[in-house]
């Protein structure tokens, strides 16, 4: 594997992992909306959708 194959994947694994990560709070921030100062759902979901559509 050559070295912009090697960075491809690796910049993917990274977005695939941050989709995930902020997917799990954002489920968090909608399940638990007395914590809505600190977790705000409406900031979140964004996040993880961009993360999700780019990680490919």
């Amino acid at each position: 594997m050559d070295r912009t194959t090697r960075w491809q994947v690796g910049f993917a694994l990274v977005m695939l992992l941050c989709a995930l990560v902020f997917g799990a709070v954002a489920a968090f921030a909608f399940l638990f909306q007395d914590v809505a100062d600190v977790l705000p759902f409406r900031q979140w979901r964004p996040m993880h959708v961009s993360a999700a559509l780019f990680w490919d």
